[in-house]
């Protein structure tokens, strides 16, 4: 495996046990926030949220912590997820399987990627991108929504397995889609540009993301559905993309 010096940006660079475990336990606890926050947008039918972020939460943090982190950065957040679903009523042992399910996609997918690439992983290269689609958003994530149809199917009757499997790939796929390059691209953000910001940049950015805003705000929300014409509204972004890639790299295109 390639040097991982680089790859611990969100951990104490002078490690100490006190300052590990404050670390590990302010991730868990922001883990729960999101776990908790999305599972109050569960929608019908499939009893699911559209997006479930915390994969995403799960597999960075694991990307980039120090190895020896890793197995306690796993086991918060494993103990935090089940929690996490045990206060929305569900049943402990199909909590316990849920938190079971998303710790394995999560580990098999960082295992993976840090495998078949090396770390860090910055999602700059082509390489990088082809495995995580691959063998994590798609692979992984297709076991573990294997494993959550089989847990659901099992335990909870009534349930669809083909339902419960798309729905969970789904939910999963977005969220680490659209978290995990987030978070990835902002830890590997240089603390000398945070100090002396370009203003021109500072006012481009914030302009891009108003005016992104904005045109999602009234596509989505203010045009009326009206048939074919609303599977188009979505290629309105891509101009925005385009400029956020463009001038802003991975950064500003996973952030847009």
């Amino acid at each position: 495996m390639r040097n991982e010096r680089n790859n611990t940006l969100l951990f104490p660079t002078h490690p100490t046990l006190g300052r590990n475990i404050l670390w590990v336990t302010a991730i868990a606890l922001l883990y729960f926030a999101v776990a908790r926050l999305s599972l109050s947008f569960v929608f019908e039918p499939g009893g699911i949220t559209a997006i479930w972020p915390p994969a995403g939460i799960f597999l960075s943090t694991l990307l980039l912590a120090r190895r020896d982190l890793r197995p306690w950065v796993a086991g918060a957040l494993f103990v935090t997820g089940f929690f996490a679903e045990m206060l929305t009523g569900t049943p402990w042992l199909v909590s316990l399987f849920y938190a079971l399910v998303l710790t394995g996609d999560a580990v098999l997918s960082a295992w993976l990627l840090l495998r078949f690439v090396g770390g860090p992983i910055t999602f700059t290269r082509i390489r990088e991108l082809i495995v995580w689609l691959l063998l994590s958003v798609i692979l992984s994530n297709a076991l573990a929504s294997l494993a959550a149809a089989v847990v659901n199917s099992w335990f909870l009757q009534g349930t669809s397995f083909w339902n419960s499997f798309k729905w969970w790939m789904a939910s999963d796929g977005i969220g680490n889609l659209v978290v995990t390059p987030l978070i990835i691209s902002w830890a590997a953000w240089e603390k000398t540009r945070l100090s002396s910001p370009n203003p021109k940049r500072v006012l481009e950015g914030a302009s891009l993301f108003i005016l992104l805003t904005a045109l999602i705000y009234i596509a989505f929300d203010q045009i009326p559905e009206a048939g074919l014409f609303s599977l188009f509204l979505t290629y309105l972004t891509f101009p925005f993309l385009l400029w956020a890639a463009f001038r802003f790299r991975v950064r500003g295109v996973a952030t847009a």
